[in-house]
Order: C-alpha cells, then sequence, then structure tokens
C-alpha cells in the first residue's frame, strides 16, 4: 500500500468522524445543514493532518533526514541556544491544541547542526499528539543521542488550550518543562548560562 493511498483512507476516515460530530451537533438543535457547516468534515480532517499531526514513520524519517545536516566545525566550542520556535501540539487528553515556544541550546563537540533544522526538529516532534513532558524529554533525547554534543537542553514553556478553555479556564497559566543532558545537567554554570538565555 502505497503512502498515498494509506493517508488518503486515513483522511476518508477522519472525514466520517468529523461527520458523526457534525451529527451530534445537529441532535444538540444546530443547523448543520446551513452553509457555515458545508465542507466542515473534509476542512476538519485536512487540517488535522496538515497542522497537527504526521504518520509516525514520516515524522520518525523526517526526524533522521534533519538531524544528518551537520556540518563539522572543530573551532566551535561555545554554546549555541536558539530560542522562541513556535511549536503547535495536541493534548493527547483532549485533542486540543498546545502552543509552545521551545528553547534549544547546545555545545558542539565538533560538529553543528544547520540551524533551521533545530527548529524544524522542534516542529517535527510536535506533530503528534503527545504530552509537554514527553515531548521536552524525546526531542532532547534525540538531539544528544544523534548529534552528540557536550551536553544539550531543552526548554519549553507551553500554554494549553485543555487550561484555557476547559477545567480551570485559565488564560494565562503557562507550563513550563526542561530536560538537560550531558554538561547542561553535570555543570551548574553550564545550566545557569542556558537557563539565564531561556527566560
Amino acid at each position: 500500500m502505497s503512502t498515498k493511498t494509506s493517508r488518503e483512507i486515513i483522511k476518508s476516515s477522519l472525514v466520517t468522524a468529523y461527520g458523526k460530530i457534525l451529527h451530534a451537533l445537529e441532535d444538540l438543535g444546530f443547523d448543520i445543514h446551513s452553509d457555515n457547516f458545508v465542507g466542515t468534515p473534509e476542512r476538519c480532517a485536512r487540517a488535522f493532518l496538515n497542522d497537527f499531526v504526521m504518520e509516525r514513520k514520516a515524522l520518525q524519517a523526517q526526524s533522521r533526514v534533519l538531524i544528518r545536516k551537520k556540518f563539522h566545525n572543530p573551532d566551535m566550542d561555545e554554546m549555541i541556544v536558539e530560542k522562541n520556535i513556535e511549536v503547535i501540539s495536541l493534548c493527547p487528553h483532549h485533542l486540543i491544541p498546545v502552543k509552545m515556544l521551545v528553547t534549544i541550546g547546545y555545545i558542539p563537540n565538533g560538529t553543528v547542526l544547520g540551524l533551521s533544522k533545530l527548529a524544524r526538529l522542534a516542529v517535527c516532534f510536535g506533530k503528534q499528539p503527545i504530552l509537554q513532558e514527553a515531548y521536552t524529554g524525546d526531542l532532547g533525547i534525540f538531539i544528544y543521542d544523534n548529534l552528540k554534543p557536550l551536553g544539550c537542553g531543552i526548554y519549553v514553556t507551553g500554554n494549553h488550550g485543555c487550561i484555557r478553555y476547559r477545567g480551570a479556564k485559565q488564560e494565562n497559566i503557562n507550563v513550563i518543562t526542561t530536560r538537560l543532558f550531558g554538561g547542561f545537567k553535570n555543570n551548574p554554570s553550564t545550566k545557569s548560562e542556558f537557563l539565564k538565555y531561556c527566560l
């Protein structure tokens, strides 16, 4: 089965599922036959696949491609930090969007990664329903294991739709998660320098 065929089957299932949601709205008294709802299941399915969720195999493959974009640079032995990377993910508990600002820092060990690749990796790892805590760890472990820097750190600030719109209903709560590896974890001054850049 080709990737395209598989994707079309998944999309068709999503269209059907969103159609059932609309029928539930009709049972609640809403006119789902108005112009506002024409094509809604199709649009929702397209947004889900294009903006929020990547097929697991494609996510893994893209991550491997991005991490290969390395350059030999033995003279660079100071911290590299990229911050304010915007990532939109989904909370796995409610499938409600989470907006995250991600900071990635590392100290090269003879090799640097293309700057745009850091941001693209952060976005790529967000293309799945995942807890912010797990996202932070998974991204850091992947970079540390594959780039093999002297140390690295991930700092994530998340604004969660499930906190904003249900339950606590608090708009201004931000959730902060960090994962530190190598020198970032073991050297207090390196840790302090990285966290200073994150704020």
